[in-house]
């Protein structure tokens, strides 16, 4: 059923529209409509019936075009038959050689001279007269080749669509959600019954609704072509900015240089090297932003171009059996995310502040060659505490020696040391030198098992230690007695690993804190914490409601802690209140408990503050090496009426409690340890049904 013709103009010349739309994107063959029918890909682009079958290979099928593979289940039917370029077909055969088209009713050789309308085919003169003639065909709209030849657009070229399983013409459209397809008469009697749930419209009306609809989607996607296009300007821009103020930087370092040439010329080419470096890494940088904006816009281009032509054809059935495909390639274009700014600037700069007057002194200093006489069976790796524990931090001590056993003294670079636990994963760990013959490597076992360390320096090993780390003791039990809780609820949750500060380390399972880094160079995110050394727990206390957890409190003195220094602080606080100082403590909406050395007492004790006033305090150890603690703290919170209780739940004991805490937003537990050098702190979660 023919729909009204829409009259707009084809952009591209005859030539254009022969290479772009009817010949195959992998075989370059032209399009029939028999075999080598032409399919429509999710990219826009087409291939033949053959080429989809011959390049499909395990429920993938390349684009030759622009190589995005396109995933399909079943067979390839899933890519749609583009009837559409059956008019294109037949426009381009009439503007390029009228005289080779064969008349496609009576079957002989002779040249066609007219074309139906109606049916679709080209006739000759005798079948011309015949089909005027005849009762069904004399009321056709008949049009003569020459008149064709003058046509603009394809409203004349529109094919006729009949239903694959009743032979009928395609008038109506389910719009049932799993359906969406053009159908016959029959098939909405038979097989696509309103009263089964389909919606059966009109389908010139629905093609013109979807037509609307992609209309819009090409304004959209247009619009993101334009502004991809200002950003690849800017960019470009950008670019030239860069390499010029790169020649200016070069020409400055050379005006400067020009005075010191005969001591200067080598650390001049240097920097110039380093000023390409730069030039190389902003313009490399800004030029693949450049060619990925150009991509995109190059597919929103072909894939706007391809709409605008769909829109042209005044085919119905044809263009509804690829609107959708057409749809989402538009809307998948227009949402696809893109950076709107360069990714680097024109910041590229010469500092010579100084430098005729430090010269004599720099350029001696500005480079260093170093040496090591390290001698493999002379290294010495020794553990500094006598049991290696699970999620405990472990420090081994390197000493590196010549030949004939003396200490190397000197700056060794490149000095590396490598972990292989249980599991047989490796990481590098940090060496840190700890004097001038001593090394320091430090890091927290994850797991309990035989492990090994390497250390090496350019790859060349100097020496391996292999040894065992103990499964870490059961945390000292709860004793609290559950009628004190008041049918508080316990949330399982986890502290944030990968927010924590970079000087503190949380177990992969989110349950053990240390007051020491993992000794791997860890992530750096934008969130972690910065002052605050330590964390926060991953769930929200919020009001109404009851909560409870508790936290096992280990530490253990290495060396004695001076005036006030901090130990651990656990408590609860707002998110944004945190990071302001290393402690939370005095901060407006938070509350927490810390323990330090206490002046006083000499010793190391627990405090419970706020506005001043002290609320708790008790000695939980002597200050002096290898005294340790190990106790269990209870943690109740009523969010509902802003009650904050604390207990010492090895002895079902409450030992205070905060009247004043605002549950008017969401509390975080915060846990931080400080000081790991002086003393080290080990604190694991008992949440949920722990006990």
């Amino acid at each position: 059923m023919a729909g009204p013709a829409f009259k707009g103009t084809l952009t591209l010349t005859t030539s254009q529209l022969k290479q772009k739309f009817l010949c195959c994107s992998g075989c370059s063959n032209e399009y029939d409509d028999i075999e080598n029918f032409a399919r429509l890909l999710p990219c826009l682009h087409s291939m033949c019936n053959q080429c989809v079958h011959n390049l499909a290979k395990d429920g993938v099928l390349p684009c030759p075009e622009c190589d995005q593979k396109h995933e399909f289940k079943g067979d390839v039917s899933s890519f749609p038959r583009d009837n559409t370029r059956q008019d294109l077909m037949d426009f381009v055969r009439v503007k390029l050689a009228p005289g080779a088209i064969i008349c496609q009713s009576c079957g002989d050789t002779k040249q066609a001279s007219f074309r139906c309308k109606n049916c679709s085919e080209f006739l000759c003169e005798e079948c011309h007269v015949a089909h005027k003639r005849t009762n069904v065909t004399r009321g056709h709209e008949l049009l003569e080749l020459q008149s064709l030849q003058k046509k603009e657009n394809l409203d004349a070229f529109c094919h006729q669509q009949k239903c694959p399983d009743h032979d009928r013409e395609l008038e109506l459209y389910c719009n049932k959600d799993d359906c969406q397809k053009p159908i016959c008469f029959i098939c909405a009697l038979l097989t696509h019954k309103q009263e089964l749930g389909h919606d059966i419209k009109e389908i010139l009306k629905i093609s013109i609704e979807k037509k609307d609809g992609m209309r819009k989607r090409i304004d959209d996607v247009n619009m993101t072509g334009r502004e991809i296009k200002q950003i690849i300007e800017s960019i470009g821009r950008e670019v030239q900015s860069v390499r010029a103020l790169g020649k200016e930087v070069a020409t400055e370092i050379n005006n400067n240089f020009d005075h010191y040439i005969q001591t200067l010329e080598k650390r001049r080419d240097e920097l110039k090297r380093d000023v390409d470096k730069y030039v190389q890494i902003k313009a490399g940088t800004l030029e693949n932003q450049l060619r990925n904006l150009k991509q995109q816009q190059k597919h929103i281009n072909e894939a706007a171009e391809f709409a605008d032509q769909t829109l042209l054809y005044n085919n119905p059935p044809a263009f509804l059996q690829i609107e959708g495909t057409v749809v989402d390639r538009l809307d998948k274009l227009h949402n696809e995310w893109f950076d709107k700014e360069p990714h680097e600037v024109a910041t590229i700069g010469f500092n010579c502040k100084g430098l005729s007057q430090e010269i004599q002194n720099k350029v001696s200093t500005m480079a260093k060659v170093w040496s090591s006489n390290a001698y493999q069976p002379n290294t010495k790796i020794t553990p500094k505490q006598n049991d290696a524990v699970q999620d405990e931090t472990v420090t081994f001590l390197v000493v590196l020696c010549n030949y004939v056993g003396k200490p190397l003294t000197e700056d060794v670079g490149h000095l590396k040391a490598t972990l292989t636990d249980p599991n047989g994963a490796t990481v590098d760990v940090r060496v840190i030198q700890n004097g001038s013959e001593e090394f320091r490597v430090t890091f927290v076992p994850f797991y309990a098992g035989s492990y090994k360390l390497d250390v090496s320096i350019l790859d060349k090993p100097l020496g391996e230690h292999e040894f065992q780390v103990q499964p870490r003791d059961k945390p000292q039990g709860s004793n609290i007695d559950a009628s004190q809780l008041d049918g508080a609820t316990r949330p399982d949750f986890t502290l944030e690993r990968k927010k924590a500060h970079r000087d503190v380390t949380v177990t992969p399972d989110g349950k053990t804190f240390v007051n020491s880094p993992s000794g791997t160079l860890m992530e750096s995110t934008k969130d972690r914490l910065h002052k605050f050394k330590g964390t926060y727990g991953n769930t929200l206390f919020t009001s109404p409601g009851k909560f409870y957890y508790e936290v096992n409190i280990r530490y253990k003195i290495r060396s004695q802690l001076e005036k006030s220094n901090l130990v651990f602080e656990l408590g609860l606080a707002r998110r944004n209140e945190m990071d302001k100082k290393h402690v939370v403590d005095g901060q407006p909406h938070a509350w927490s408990m810390i323990c330090s050395q206490h002046v006083d007492c000499d010793a190391i004790c627990l405090h419970i503050a706020r506005g001043g006033k002290c609320l708790f305090h008790e000695t939980l150890s002597k200050n002096a090496i290898g005294c340790t603690m190990d106790k269990t703290f209870g943690f109740l919170l009523d969010a509902t009426s802003g009650v904050w209780r604390i207990f010492d739940a090895s002895k079902n004991k409450s030992i205070c409690q905060m009247d004043d805490v605002d549950c008017s937003e969401p509390l975080v537990p915060v846990v931080s340890g400080y000081n790991p050098n002086q003393v080290e702190v080990t604190m694991t979660l008992c949440t949920g049904d722990e006990e």
